[in-house]
């Protein structure tokens, strides 16, 4: 579990991280811990929906934090709002087993309020901890759970029996706010799996908001002709009692 001694033994990777403790992702790829991440070239666009990683530290063949920044800047289509999607690879046999996203902040700049938030991860074959997944007793459970607010975490889903997608709800996120998910405290742990013999590892991790369409507000006009009728129901029932 993620607990004092762990956030303990992160803070010495911090500190020991050198050069990574600035590596940021100024193109559509970035390498740390034995991994590549790599995601859509249309996502370095600062004006629309974009993406950026920064390594806050790690500790070689076992964990590597990260910083993420997400905007999403594209309207809700047909098929709700774009995905973010990054693909991690695996590039070394001794590639970090935790991917932690220790800190990200989030904008919904996508002109509606979102409902609710899905975190999934799609592909991967079984590694050294069986397929890809979410390490839920790090992340929700332990002594610092992962902070959703103003969400909460609502479901699960689960492939061969470990958890490959998060969904948060009961909550609302207004456009032009930032979110700041594991902000003060908790972080989103992917067990990584990675394969120190044989096939490399590689899987998909999935960020997308829900949003839900409110119901219509009534006009002035229309909000008065129903409540004139409701007085003229209330008269007519009052009459029939007579």
């Amino acid at each position: 579990m993620i607990g004092r001694k762990w956030w303990l033994s992160m803070s010495v990777g911090l500190c020991a991280a050198g050069a990574l403790a600035v590596q940021s992702a100024p193109a559509a790829v970035i390498t740390f811990g034995g991994w590549e991440a790599e995601w859509s070239d249309s996502l370095n666009n600062s004006n629309g929906t974009h993406v950026s990683l920064t390594v806050l530290g790690f500790r070689e063949g076992q964990w590597i934090a990260l910083q993420k920044v997400a905007v999403f800047a594209d309207a809700s289509g047909e098929n709700g709002i774009e995905s973010i999607d990054i693909h991690f690879t695996q590039i070394s046999s001794n590639a970090v087993s935790k991917i932690v996203i220790a800190q990200e902040n989030i904008t919904n700049a996508t002109g509606t309020f979102w409902t609710g938030f899905n975190f999934s991860i799609s592909g991967g074959i079984a590694g050294s901890a069986g397929l890809p997944h979410f390490d839920m007793n790090e992340s929700f459970y332990s002594p610092a759970p992962f902070n959703v607010e103003p969400f909460e975490l609502t479901g699960t889903t689960s492939e061969s029996g470990v958890v490959r997608g998060i969904e948060l709800g009961n909550g609302i996120l207004a456009d032009g706010n930032i979110w700041w998910p594991g902000i003060p405290k908790g972080s989103l742990v992917i067990m990584a799996s990675p394969n120190p013999t044989g096939p490399k590892q590689s899987f998909t991790f999935i960020e997308q908001p829900r949003t839900e369409t409110p119901p219509p507000v009534p006009e002035p006009t229309s909000a008065a002709m129903i409540l004139a009728g409701g007085f003229v129901l209330m008269g007519c029932r009052r009459r029939n009692e007579a």
